[in-house]
């Protein structure tokens, strides 16, 4: 079945909160004004942020905005971090190896988390359960993917 597509604006909105019972009675708003308008709100934190940080996956995308910031053409980091799964395919280590020595020339360093290997860790009966993007074929014979979650556990986490 295919869905019809959103502009982004609308399919941000229709994400953003759940629709309950209660959301969707009229109330009225309690959000402030300015934020209902799409004026930018402003947090405040406290105390001054403790540095600039790139996620760099080693793909097409992480890896030009860290040549960007290499280059000085956009505001530098102050380091970038790798998430590690430990089963990347062979090119995305390549990219790192290159992306590491580009970066120690500019200053920015490339420092890498883990979280653990996740095929010794889908291969493995006692470690934690792991669910990594799996292709299946499903029972009507049509392809799909497996649940996953490895993003969470691999990626964000560490």
């Amino acid at each position: 079945m295919m869905m019809a597509s959103r502009p982004p604006s609308a399919a941000r909105a229709a994400t953003s909160r759940p629709p309950t019972q209660s959301s969707a009675r009229c109330r009225p708003s309690t959000t402030p004004a300015a934020h209902r308008s799409g004026t930018p709100r402003r947090e405040s934190y406290p105390g001054q942020p403790r540095g600039r940080y790139l996620s760099l996956g080693a793909g097409v995308q992480s890896l030009s905005v860290f040549l960007l910031a290499c280059e000085g053409r956009i505001p530098r980091f102050d380091a970038a971090l790798f998430a590690d799964t430990g089963w990347e395919p062979k090119q995305v280590y390549a990219q790192l190896d290159t992306a590491r020595r580009i970066g120690a020339r500019a200053g920015i360093p490339v420092l890498t988390v883990s979280n653990g290997n996740i095929r010794r860790d889908a291969l493995n009966p006692k470690a934690r359960f792991v669910t990594m993007p799996l292709f299946v074929k499903n029972p009507d014979g049509s392809r799909g993917m497996a649940r996953r979650q490895c993003t969470g556990d691999y990626k964000s986490g560490p």
